[in-house]
């Protein structure tokens, strides 16, 4: 049987930056710039950051209900 991890209340804005930081900690790039395979997943997610970025100024143009409904369920900032 898998262990079950809970995230704890105080750790939950810490977990939820792994995915929303632009900025990768020191330690961490250092793995990633020594791993040729890290560097394809982390230049692929910068690729997919960008396009849905790039969507979201579109509809934050076009559609401005969508994107306060967004904004008010935390989607974006």
């Amino acid at each position: 049987m898998a262990k079950k991890y809970k995230i704890s209340e105080n750790n939950l804005q810490e977990f939820w930056g792994l995915f929303r930081s632009n900025k990768t900690p020191e330690k961490l790039q250092t793995i990633v710039n020594n791993d040729p395979v890290l560097q394809k997943l982390q230049s692929d997610l910068r690729k997919i950051h960008d396009k849905a970025a790039d969507y979201l100024d579109k509809v934050k143009k076009d559609e401005p209900d969508i994107y306060q409904y967004l904004q008010k369920h935390g989607f974006v900032k």
